[in-house]
């Protein structure tokens, strides 16, 4: 007999070992988490389980009166079963419910997420350190399809972007909600006059940058452009806040099951306030464009699901006493300034899954819409008995829409606004600190908000903005300005150009090299010329009031138009300066923005 070798153990097996069992064949029952059902489908739900149960003891009594031998056990029915109430032609209502349930659905890589990819993934505490210390961006020129030219920003070499962002056909891919896609291409038709089915390649690009959660500044934002940028920047924010409000859900739905609260970090889903979106817009018609948008996306059938409707409309449209307009005005200015101008609001909006509540208290509010005086006058500043700002404290997303016509109210205003974000709350408003992010607890929600500014030119101003108060650890995209062709040479009457270079030794005193260059050498030349008829365009108020002041002690025979002039005045300074009556007209830059005087 051979033997075995030394690494086998010799055994008796069972004469049954290796026979499938009778239960191996049954098949399971599909797991149903009745948490995550409806109302409706978990009424669908029970009232099967109750008729089958009902149906299994009828036919056991009819089994037993008939034969009193023991019977083998049945098959359990499987939740995928035909009912034994539902006809063999037509899917009952509970098999559609399940077939909707258990039908495999394609993969869906949610590590591809960009929502999860930058708000799950917390940063190491060194790499927060460097963050901190605001480093020097790195920059790479990158092309954008649809888009053109950018300059790529990353903090770190460590957060460098592997991959470019890339254009998803179907938005679905690109991790979009349901709801939102589907109402995408009529509210694109309705409300920016794109008729490709869906964005448009511009769009599509810009909505790359957008949905990556990358700091983005745009200065080529003008008439044609700037309703499909409102359209992405609204689809984006909704698109943030309904998966924001689906993962908190699913957390309470978790939590309630277990019937007490965990500490898990899987659970941390919120900030410390409820605000997220931050919406930073010029005028009341700009706020009510917006809402418009939402609702489109949202649910542009049914309108009733917009509460406070009527009161927004009569508060956000233009009224009807309002004075037409005066005049030719060309047509920026007619699209810039139409609808109600008024610069002084704040709105509130609680977003559900087809409901927006317009007019909730901000600590109640997803989303808040508002002008920079709006939010100024409530933040207040140093010493004020009265200010609010904690709701500005979890913003995730901030957008800061039509820049350049903010620098034309109080740009302070802004910065302002800035300076108050993720500070810390002077109250807990009710928070669950057990839910709240980690990073948040630990300060770094700067790197975690994303900041997208749209602006009609480059101006210095904005560009500080994004590099100082921008620290998205995901990087930025500034867009490049195509180069176009300038209008000076159209002008029919030749007039001379002269630039002047002012040298200063420091960026604080330039205001007053430039003006000490004016007056010391600009001016004298001019006056010594014989020049008449001289309009003197002053961008800065606080330079027209110092001019203004050296005009009156140098005792200069001049007329002055500015923001605060009123009506009569104007009419008067025209006319003067229009029949040779005084040579100079000191003019601000703010005037003729609001103005537009051919």
């Amino acid at each position: 007999m051979r033997r075995l070798p030394p690494t086998f153990n010799c055994c008796l097996l069972p004469s049954n070992m290796g026979k499938p069992r009778k239960q191996d064949f049954k098949r399971k029952r599909p797991q149903i988490d009745l948490g995550s059902l409806s109302k409706k489908q978990r009424k669908i739900y029970r009232t099967e389980k109750k008729t089958k149960l009902q149906g299994n003891r009828s036919n056991k009594d009819a089994v037993e009166k008939d034969h009193p031998q023991k019977v083998p056990e049945q098959d359990i029915e499987s939740e995928e079963g035909i009912s034994s109430s539902s006809s063999e032609d037509e899917a009952s209502p509970y098999q559609q419910l399940v077939s909707t349930l258990i039908t495999p659905r394609p993969a869906h890589n949610t590590h591809r997420d960009p929502f999860l990819k930058h708000f799950e993934i917390e940063l190491e505490e060194n790499v927060a350190d460097k963050l901190g210390a605001c480093p020097k961006c790195q920059r790479e020129q990158v092309q954008i399809a649809g888009v053109g030219p950018a300059l790529q920003q990353w903090p770190l070499p460590e957060l460098k972007p592997t991959v470019l962002p890339r254009k998803d056909k179907n938005l679905t891919d690109a991790h979009v909600r349901q709801s939102l896609c589907s109402n995408l291409a009529e509210a694109n038709r309705k409300m920016c006059n794109v008729t490709s089915g869906g964005l448009s390649s511009f769009q599509s690009g810009m909505f790359s940058i957008i949905n990556n959660y990358q700091d983005l500044l745009y200065s080529d934002r003008n008439a044609e452009t700037g309703e499909k940028i409102r359209l992405l920047y609204c689809l984006h924010a909704l698109n943030h806040v309904l998966k924001t409000r689906k993962r908190v859900i699913s957390h309470n739905t978790k939590i309630k099951q277990k019937g007490q609260l965990s500490v898990d970090e899987d659970y941390r889903d919120q900030g410390l306030t409820r605000p997220k979106v931050l919406m930073v817009l010029p005028f009341r018609d700009s706020a009510k464009r917006v809402v418009d948008m939402f609702i489109q996306l949202l649910n542009p059938t049914d309108q009733g699901f917009v509460s406070n409707k009527k009161r927004f409309q009569s508060e956000y449209s233009l009224p009807a006493q309002e004075e037409p307009k005066k005049g030719y005005k060309p047509h920026d200015y007619e699209t810039t300034f139409a609808g109600n101008i008024d610069d002084h609001f704040r709105i509130g909006i609680g977003v559900a899954k087809k409901t927006l509540k317009l007019y909730t208290k901000f600590y109640m509010s997803d989303i808040i819409l508002a002008s920079p005086l709006g939010l100024r006058t409530l933040i207040g500043a140093e010493g004020d008995k009265e200010r609010d700002y904690d709701f500005l404290s979890s913003i995730e997303l901030l957008i800061i829409d039509q820049a350049d016509v903010l620098m034309m109210q109080n740009w302070d205003h802004v910065l302002h606004i800035m300076r108050h974000l993720h500070l810390q709350p002077l109250e807990a408003h009710g928070v669950d600190f057990s839910r709240v992010r980690m990073w948040t607890l630990n300060g770094w929600a700067r790197f975690y908000r994303q900041t997208l500014v749209f602006s009609g030119v480059p101006v210095p101003e904005v560009a500080a903005l994004f590099n100082k108060h921008c620290h998205n650890r995901s990087g930025k995209y500034q867009i490049m300005r195509k180069p176009t062709c300038g209008s000076i040479c159209q002008i029919a009457a030749q007039l001379p150009q002269v630039f002047h270079r002012v040298e200063s030794t420091s960026i604080t005193s330039v205001p007053d090299d430039r003006f000490d260059f004016f007056v010391k050498k600009v001016f004298p030349q001019h006056s010594k010329s014989g020049a008449s008829q001289t309009l003197i365009f002053v961008p800065s108020y606080f330079d027209f009031v110092r001019l203004r002041n050296y005009f009156k002690r140098e005792e200069i025979s001049f007329l002055q138009i500015s923001e605060y002039s009123k009506e009569k005045t104007v009419n008067t300074a025209r006319n003067l300066f229009y029949h040779r009556r005084l040579p100079y007209l000191l003019y601000t830059e703010r005037f003729h923005f609001y103005k537009r005087f051919a």
